[in-house]
C-alpha cells in the first residue's frame, strides 16, 4: 500500500488526505501502485508484462471478470503474443511473408493478388474443344463450326488435296443409333441431290464415319437466312422482295415435278446467298421432313414426321 509522504502512515488506494494528519496525498501513477501491490520479489520484468492492458482504477474488474462476462478466454496460448485478444497467428503478416500469403490466396481463389496481373489463362476455366474439328469426312476435313441445332451442327470442311469448301452437316452422335433418324438424314441427302436445281442447295455426299458420325457434305455458301435479314432489316421493299419470291417457286416447282413435296417451308430454310455477278441468289434448304411420293412409296416407310432435323 503507499504511505504518507509525510508521517509515513500507509492508507488505501483512493485516498486523497492521510487519514493520520490530513496531509493531501498524491494519486499513485499505474506503475507505482503495481509495485506497491506487487507479491514481494517479483522482478520489475513480471510487473511490466502484467502491466499492459490493466485499469488503474481499483473500482474496474480484473481482466479474467471481464473475459468472463464477455464469454471468451482472456488467457492466451503460453508463449503466443496477444495484441488486443488477437493471437499472433491471426494478425495480418507484413513484408515478403504477408505478400507471399496474398498472392497464395487470390491463387487459390483463381482471382489476380491486388495490383497483380492476372492468372494465366490456363487456369481460367477454357471450354471443351470441338472434338469434330479435324475429323475427316472422305476426302474433306472440318475445319469450324458454322451453326448448331438440336439435331445436329453445320461445319465449314475444306478438300484435302484441292482446297474447295463444302459445308458438312453432322448429326448428333446419340441420334446416329437411331435408324428413323438416320433414315431422314438420308432423305434430306436423297431428295437435294435428286433436284440438281440452282435454287436447291447442291449435295456433295453422303455417310457414316467409322466413329460413327452420319454427315451430309454439300455445297458452302456465304449469306444469311431470309430469317436473319428480315429480323435485321425489317420489311423489304417489293423490288428485293419479287425476285426472292419468284426463285423460291421457281425451286418448289422443280422439287413437285420430281414427286418432292419440301413441307417445311419457312424462313429458316430459305438461304439468300451472295453470288458475284448475280446478287442474291435463293438456296431452299432442309429437305429432311420432305414428302419422297416415288421413293415412300416404294420402300413403305412412313418418313414424314416434322421436326427431326
Amino acid at each position: 500500500m503507499p504511505e504518507c509522504p509525510r508521517c509515513a502512515t500507509p492508507y488505501p488506494l483512493g485516498t486523497r488526505f492521510c487519514p493520520e494528519d490530513g496531509t493531501p496525498l498524491p494519486f499513485p501513477r499505474p506503475r507505482d501502485t503495481m509495485a506497491a501491490d506487487a507479491p514481494s520479489g517479483a522482478s520489475s520484468g513480471e510487473i511490466a508484462d502484467g502491466a499492459e492492458g490493466e485499469s488503474t482504477d481499483p473500482r474496474a474488474p480484473s481482466l479474467p471478470a471481464v473475459s468472463a462476462l464477455a464469454g471468451t478466454v482472456a488467457a492466451p496460448t503460453p508463449g503466443e503474443g496477444t495484441r488486443r485478444g488477437v493471437p499472433a497467428s491471426a494478425r495480418p503478416k507484413s513484408g515478403a511473408a504477408g505478400a507471399a500469403s496474398a498472392a497464395a490466396a487470390a491463387a487459390a481463389a483463381g482471382r489476380a493478388p491486388s495490383g497483380g496481373a492476372p492468372p494465366p489463362a490456363a487456369a481460367r476455366a477454357t471450354p471443351p474443344p470441338d472434338e469434330n474439328i479435324g475429323l475427316e469426312l472422305g476426302n474433306y476435313r472440318v475445319t469450324k463450326l458454322l451453326g448448331r441445332g438440336g439435331m445436329g451442327a453445320v461445319y465449314a470442311a475444306e478438300h484435302r488435296v484441292i482446297g474447295k469448301r463444302a459445308a458438312a452437316k453432322l448429326m448428333v452422335r446419340e441420334l446416329a443409333f437411331s435408324d428413323e433418324a438416320v433414315a431422314r438424314f438420308e432423305q434430306e441427302a436423297r431428295a437435294a441431290a435428286a433436284l440438281g436445281h440452282d435454287n436447291i442447295v447442291e449435295i456433295f455426299d453422303f455417310g457414316r464415319t467409322a466413329l460413327g458420325n452420319v454427315f451430309i457434305l454439300m455445297e458452302y455458301l456465304e449469306g444469311q437466312s431470309l430469317a436473319d435479314a428480315l429480323g435485321k432489316d425489317g420489311p423489304m421493299p417489293p423490288s428485293r422482295v419479287a425476285p426472292i419470291l419468284r426463285q423460291i417457286g421457281e425451286g418448289l416447282g422443280a422439287a413437285h415435278d420430281r414427286g418432292i413435296v419440301h413441307r417445311d417451308m419457312k424462313p429458316d430454310n430459305v438461304f439468300l446467298a451472295r453470288t458475284p455477278g448475280r446478287g442474291e441468289v435463293v438456296k431452299l434448304l432442309d429437305f429432311g421432313i420432305a414428302k419422297l411420293t416415288t421413293l415412300d412409296a416404294a420402300t413403305d416407310k412412313p418418313l414424314t414426321q416434322t421436326g427431326m432435323i
